[in-house]
């Protein structure tokens, strides 16, 4: 469930913590459900489940190293690729 910004169009006034409770707040009857779901599951199958976040858990992370990297690199590499001598190349339409 994610917080859509017209509902919400107010949470980027609040301070990071009453946005992280609101947040919490409208998680709560999802998790809710998936604990109820949860419940109902053998033990192998919660096995296979918790597999599943970690593997998310994982993926996000990457995810998000990624994007850092690159924007880490992106001065560095304008200085490279911003030059008179290649800017033919950014003329160039890619299909």
């Amino acid at each position: 469930m994610t917080l859509r910004k017209s509902r919400w169009r107010d949470i980027d006034t609040l301070e990071p913590g009453e946005q992280e409770r609101l947040r919490r707040q409208n998680m709560q009857p999802q998790l809710e459900q998936v604990q109820e779901k949860l419940s109902q599951l053998a033990p192998d199958r919660l096995a296979e489940v918790e597999d599943f976040i970690d593997f998310l858990r994982e993926r996000d992370q990457d995810r998000r190293l990624r994007r850092d990297y690159a924007q880490a690199s992106e001065k560095s590499f304008a200085k490279i690729w911003d030059n008179d001598e290649d800017a033919v190349y950014d003329r160039l339409s890619l299909r």
